[in-house]
């Protein structure tokens, strides 16, 4: 996520006379001339939100600040909303969450900004239901990666000839909603057919209790199945050396939901296998066809979509470079700021 809304303000600089970002916490990092970085130093949440509403109504009366843009963050977006009333400011928050528990921040900050910029068409409907708003106050941008980082790796590879383990790797936050047991399961089934395997996982549980102990719980399935030595675990990576890890992979598996980092692997090139309600929120229904060679629903359709990415299945490779050539044209962050710019522009001048 830091990684995206960095390459995000990147671009956006690009297009803008001068830039302000408020952060409650992070490191100073190097940003374009035009950009004004200014990061609380408090440690408390109370004065940290009462430093971001003095920062955005100072700068807001100093500076010639046309509109505001909150990434993820509630409570940044609860304050933008309030100042935005009080300078008469627009506030865009983008915000994509695919589930449907809610709590009094959330519904606060997606009723008080002006839109809800979210990444799929699914998610109009969604919201308006679930936190009781109009579907004109939803814009849907798709998301955006920096595509020039996952550059395309050579096709010459023939998986079914390189002399190496056949790598399987995943990425996302150890947690149930991620649902990991698929996978685990699915090599289970498949794994006799490999001459040689390895499953490398990139992520780490968040610190909470149930977290915590659905990861051990992870690892004592691994452990019962006899799978424990061509699992690896090497925990968070950052958003930078991630795209190494993307090109050492044969293919990449995603449970539960996943966007933006389906994104980034099928930008590479390598087979990406998927959740059918992933696909259904990132892909356009032209590309129906091809998604379904790329998705399942439970571990055993997963199991033979693994077996068919080791056999180098054509129609498999075909959808790949397909979705692949859609995603890098499509998704780019020169593409997602175009048309998040568009929307902002588009909501001044009503």
């Amino acid at each position: 996520v830091e990684g995206f809304i960095i390459d995000v303000i990147h671009e956006l600089a690009r297009r803008s006379e001068r830039m302000f970002v408020l952060a409650l916490d992070g490191d100073r990092l190097s940003w374009p001339p035009n950009v004004i970085v200014k990061i609380c130093k408090s440690k408390k949440p109370f004065l940290k939100i009462i430093w971001l509403f003095w920062m955005v109504i100072t700068t807001t009366l100093t500076q010639k600040i046309n509109v505001y843009i909150c990434f993820i963050s509630e409570v940044v977006a609860i304050v933008l909303s309030v100042c935005g009333y009080l300078t008469r400011r627009k506030t865009f928050f983008w915000y994509c969450s695919v589930y449907s528990s809610k709590n009094l921040k959330q519904l606060l900050a997606v009723k008080l900004c002006s839109y809800v910029v979210t990444c799929s068409k699914h998610l109009k409907p969604f919201y308006s239901i679930i936190f009781r708003i109009r579907e004109g106050k939803i814009i849907n941008i798709g998301h955006g990666i920096e595509v020039r980082r996952f550059n395309r790796r050579s096709t010459d590879l023939v998986r079914s000839h390189v002399p190496r383990p056949f790598r399987i790797l995943s990425i996302g936050r150890i947690s149930p909603i991620k649902e990991w047991e698929k996978l685990v399961l699915a090599i289970a089934e498949v794994k006799k057919q490999f001459e040689c395997l390895s499953v490398i996982v990139v992520g780490e549980p968040p610190q909470f209790a149930n977290s915590i102990a659905y990861f051990d719980k992870l690892r004592k399935l691994i452990k019962d199945l006899s799978m424990e030595p061509f699992w690896i675990f090497v925990g968070a990576v950052s958003n930078k050396r991630l795209a190494s890890f993307y090109n050492i992979a044969d293919v990449w598996v995603f449970t539960g939901y996943a966007y933006k980092t389906i994104l980034e692997s099928l930008a590479v090139g390598i087979p990406t296998l998927f959740e059918k309600k992933s696909g259904k929120l990132i892909f356009p229904e032209k590309y129906e066809m091809e998604v379904e060679k790329l998705t399942f629903d439970d571990y055993r359709t997963l199991a033979e979509l693994l077996a068919k990415v080791y056999k180098c299945d054509d129609g498999l490779m075909i959808a790949t470079r397909t979705l692949s050539d859609y995603v890098r044209q499509y998704f780019s962050t020169s593409a997602y700021v175009d048309r998040l710019l568009g929307q902002i522009l588009s909501a001044l001048n009503k």
